[in-house]
């Protein structure tokens, strides 16, 4: 039996599901099992026992750190069609990292016992999934390298052209609040407001009410590469 439409049609920037065969791949989802979660309701914890991978169909999942003292511990945030949770899911290593429902939000679970079977049965699932792992490593480079930038109006552009990578089904519209998007970068809110004028005037990005809309994503690689950022 396949998959409802909605997991049919899932985006999948990170490739991965779309690299399976057909019959594959519909295995996939149709092993998923979905899970509803409200704003601020935590999908697992630092510390959890590893249990299966997650990604979302809608809404935003948030990273946070735990284990810091004080301060805002928004980490990161992805949107529909990224996977998470992959490294635990693998090695059976606890949790890291808080993930906290950012938005309402629609999730599908494959459990570990199902990525075991898979494995077993499937020689052509590991590659793939090796490769969703991958993407996650590269994202998680990609993170220490626009924090490294001291210059905060280009270490916001180079946030927001990762941001609208890793939530491939949010089709340019992030789900994210100006002060979201502050704590992220680890700058002021002044900072933020300064670039985000910039990139507005120069039709970069477009502002709405706790959302954020990267019309072109063109015009930000154009905007880093003219500021000696290698992509």
């Amino acid at each position: 039996m396949n998959p409802d439409p909605v997991r049919t049609a899932l985006p999948d920037p990170m490739g991965w599901l779309t690299s399976l065969p057909a019959e594959l791949r519909n295995e996939v989802l149709r092993r998923c099992s979905e899970i509803t979660k409200q704003q601020g309701q935590i999908v697992y914890r630092a510390d959890d026992l590893a249990g299966g991978i997650f990604t979302l169909v809608s809404g935003r999942l948030d990273y946070h750190w735990t284990h810091l003292l004080g301060g805002e511990t928004l980490f990161y945030a992805v949107g529909p069609g990224w996977w998470v949770g992959d490294l635990a899911a693998i090695s059976g290593q606890p949790r890291r990292l808080d993930l906290v429902a950012g938005r309402d939000s629609k999730v599908l679970h494959l459990s570990r016992a199902s990525i075991r079977e898979l494995s077993a049965t499937r020689p052509d699932f590991m590659p793939a999934l090796f490769n969703m792992i991958s993407e996650t490593l590269r994202a998680a480079v990609s993170v220490l390298e626009f924090m490294s930038i001291d210059d905060p109006t280009i270490r916001t552009a180079a946030c927001l052209r990762l941001l609208n990578r890793t939530g491939g089904g949010w089709n340019g519209s992030l789900l994210l609040s100006q002060n979201e998007l502050a704590i992220i970068c680890k700058i002021s809110r002044r900072q933020m407001n300064m670039a985000l004028n910039e990139f507005s005037h120069d039709s970069i990005v477009e502002l709405g009410y706790g959302k954020l809309s990267v019309p072109d994503p063109v015009k930000i690689d154009g905007f880093l590469m003219n500021k000696r950022i290698k992509l």
